[in-house]
């Protein structure tokens, strides 16, 4: 999937593409470090919700997070 913001990443299934996986209660968002990016950019997976809000208050634990470092995700 194309990017909406015209960025240089390739949006793919997580679930197929082994970049998203759940288990006992976790979620795990993972990078393609495998693959030299190219044509649309690097694979990537994009969390998005149907539900639109006006106001919200949003609390994520994060177990993990790459450091400083290309490619780490700054919308966080």
């Amino acid at each position: 999937e194309a990017d909406p913001t015209q960025g240089y990443v390739d949006y793919v299934d997580g679930t197929s593409s082994g970049l998203f996986s759940q288990s006992g209660g976790s979620v795990k968002l993972s990078v393609d470090s495998s693959n030299v990016a190219s044509g649309r950019g690097r694979k990537s997976v994009r969390l998005t919700s149907k539900a639109s809000y006006n106001h919200a208050l949003i609390v994520i634990d994060i177990g993990h997070m790459p450091a400083d470092i290309c490619g780490v995700w700054p919308a966080l």
